[in-house]
């Protein structure tokens, strides 16, 4: 329903395709930079120890398992037999499970760029389970801009989102 608006047949000459690209790995090259940086002068512990990197590993092949195993071959097809079920697809009902690993990944290694990380290791492996057209280094991009924005939000809220709030309740990330 509300996919089909984004499908065009508009056909752009390959010097305006490789201009969009090249500004797209640009802004994607800064938003990476900005994290780096802004975590760093937000207080942020940045070194990555062994035992993150096993996390990232664990909570990337989890999301990997669920996105296109479980989720697209199991509960997306349910979803669709529903009477509203194109809408609660277009809703991403079936994501809801998927965004909770992500957030327990974050919540468990608490680094600037860990949901970009995550993403891309789950678009990596995606691209080594199922080969297709998408299965190029000209995709990684897709992979990357998925995680750059809710980094770049966890280091503009700073430090802090880590924090017990004052009033006593456990934050999502304090669990």
């Amino acid at each position: 329903m509300l996919s089909n608006l984004w499908q065009t047949t508009v056909q752009l000459p390959f010097a305006i395709n490789l201009t969009v690209y090249i500004v797209l790995i640009v802004i994607a090259l800064g938003l990476l930079f900005f994290i780096f940086r802004r975590g760093r002068a937000a207080g942020f512990v940045m070194r990555w120890t062994t035992q993150d990197i096993l996390i990232l590993a664990i909570m990337g092949v989890l999301l990997e398992v669920y996105d296109n195993l479980i989720g697209d071959q199991f509960i997306t097809p349910i979803i669709k037999l529903l009477p509203a079920g194109d809408v609660l697809h277009d809703l991403a009902l079936n994501d809801i499970p998927y965004m909770f690993l992500l957030m327990v990944g974050i919540a468990l290694i608490r680094k600037p760029g860990v949901a970009t990380a995550l993403v891309f290791l789950n678009f990596l492996l995606m691209q080594l389970l199922y080969p297709g057209d998408k299965s190029s280094v000209l995709w990684w991009p897709y992979g990357i801009y998925q995680g750059v924005l809710v980094d770049a939000y966890i280091v503009l809220r700073g430090p802090r989102i880590y924090w017990r709030s004052q009033t006593g309740r456990q934050c999502l990330t304090d669990l």
